[in-house]
């Protein structure tokens, strides 16, 4: 027997298996169970778990799996789930929401996603599962993940797991496989593997043991909605023209990278963040480009006109607001550690401080800063940019920077007094004044430091940097994961003059949430 027939056999046993083992499942009457026949249960407790995904992967095949339902699965080609159902299983140990495909034809997308949102309006979310089916390549497979985690990279983190489903078609790769994968592209570790013959209560199992921390309470309203769900038409004209703005925006990036190369590395940082507000204003150019050239105002009669448009003008803001994402990431590594490598105890009432400015001699407990702090310089001045568009051709842009010189942050007349007076009686002292016994310290403080200005904060007593008691920066302090640390939520999706159009998907959210 050649080695294929071998794994042809082997394939069909473990299949027999399978189906035998489900219909044992069956007749022991974990999923035909009523609903009187279960104990009572603390219904609030279940996990709650939304199935999102295209259309036809199989969601509404495993909620049947799950709960007996029947008739939610069709092999006709043209019938699909067309609005969020919620079914318990058998126990009530979880509750499920099986939504309709989120990628319909264009007559249905506003609909099909907005019953995805008031799913998970519907009550607190265990897991948001992205349903996707199995392809023959591993790469497709996380293709179609990343649609939707691209999507959703508003929601909470740990909201967002995979479920696999057709894992007994031909494949070339393992569950092991996948798993890593979507670990290192995604950080998604929550992933279920399901197949045809897989019996209801071991998807049940699975998908409970991701279920494994506290549910989010999520509030989809419209600007959120817009953010999450695509539900722009096929229009010939209105892709090509957002592919243009995209692709542009994405030019100015790789312009950006070829022209820093001239700057020294003292301007890199100034030079890096005039940049960034550059691109986040072409974010605000670019939607009212589109706006103009498709001749949208948000003022039509007809809502649904409106919504479509809104669809037009949030897909491109989505795609460059992706963009804005990673500047800001990179902008993480030009900003400074804020003085958190030497922290230091007041000897007084045991304030912590970073020092920011100043000597290593005497300074006031609470003391503000005078200045603007700057690690990457001794001088307090920052470089300005002007960044000039230039129009190669019809798909090609650059753009030109220019320095404008530099411009000086200067301290105000009476910190400057201060200053001066501080310097002149730290010059009298010597350090035959300071007595360390353990770890505190005694101060024989002289009248000219008596009257320093106080700060806001602190005790405000004359304190001596030299001899406070170093102490470790908590562990909050240490950034584990940058991305954490970074959103784009004051980027706007619409003009302010679309308020009109969140009003209407608000106010249709809202007629679908649980009474």
């Amino acid at each position: 027997m050649s080695t294929k027939e071998k794994g042809k056999q082997k394939a069909s046993k473990a299949q027999q298996a399978a189906e035998a083992l489900s219909k044992e499942v069956l007749s022991k009457g974990f999923l035909a169970k009523s609903l009187s026949e279960i104990e009572d249960v603390d219904e609030s407790k279940s996990p709650y778990v939304v199935f999102v995904g295209n259309v036809g992967v199989g969601k509404s095949t495993v909620t049947e799996k799950l709960t007996g339902e029947v008739g939610r699965s069709s092999a006709s080609s043209s019938s699909s789930t067309t609005t969020a159902e919620y079914f318990w299983v058998a126990d009530k140990s979880l509750l499920i929401a099986d939504t309709p495909g989120s990628n319909p034809r264009v007559s249905q997308k506003f609909d099909h996603n907005l019953e995805i949102a008031a799913a998970l309006n519907y009550r607190n979310v265990s897991k948001l599962l992205i349903v996707v089916k199995a392809s023959v390549r591993m790469d497709q497979t996380l293709a179609d993940i990343n649609e939707y985690v691209n999507r959703f990279v508003a929601l909470p983190d740990d909201l967002v797991g995979v479920l696999v489903t057709h894992m007994d078609t031909k494949i070339e790769w393992k569950e092991e496989d996948l798993r890593k994968a979507c670990e290192e592209d995604f950080g998604i570790e929550d992933i279920v593997f399901s197949h045809q013959n897989m019996p209801g209560k071991f998807i049940q199992t699975r998908i409970l043991k991701v279920c494994n921390g506290e549910p989010f309470k999520l509030d989809i309203d419209g600007r959120l909605f817009l953010r999450l769900f695509n539900i722009q038409g096929n229009k010939k004209k209105v892709l090509k023209l957002t592919n243009d703005i995209v692709d542009r925006f994405k030019q100015y990036k790789q312009c950006f990278e070829d022209e820093r190369k001239k700057f020294s590395p003292e301007e890199q940082a100034d030079l890096f963040f005039e940049y960034k507000a550059f691109m986040e204003l072409q974010v605000d150019e670019s939607r009212k480009e589109l706006c103009q050239k498709l001749g949208i105002d948000f003022c039509h009669e007809d809502d649904k006109v409106n919504i479509q448009h809104a669809g037009y003008v949030a897909n491109m803001v989505n795609q460059l607001r992706a963009v804005i994402f990673d500047i800001r990431i990179e902008a993480l590594k030009y900003h400074n550690n804020h003085g958190c490598s030497d922290l230091r105890e007041c000897p007084v009432c045991g304030c912590v401080w970073a020092k920011v400015e100043g000597c290593d001699g005497w300074t006031t407990c609470g003391s503000i800063p005078t200045t603007v702090s700057d690690v990457n310089r001794d001088v307090f001045e920052m470089a300005t940019f002007n960044f000039k568009v230039v129009q190669v051709n019809q798909n090609e842009v650059k753009f030109e920077i220019m320095s404008n010189g530099k411009k000086n942050i200067k301290m105000d007349g009476l910190n400057a007094t201060i200053d001066a007076a501080f310097d002149e009686a730290i010059a009298k002292m010597d350090l035959s004044e300071f007595q360390v016994i353990g770890d505190k310290v005694f101060m024989n403080v002289p009248k000219e430091c008596s009257n320093l200005y106080q700060g806001t904060k602190g005790c405000h007593q004359v304190i001596h940097w030299d001899y406070m008691k170093k102490v470790e920066a908590p562990g909050e302090f240490h950034v584990k994961d940058e991305t954490q640390h970074v959103n784009v939520d004051d980027i706007m999706t619409l003009p302010k003059e679309a308020k009109s159009v969140f009003d209407v998907i608000d106010r249709q959210l809202k007629a679908k949430r649980k009474n």
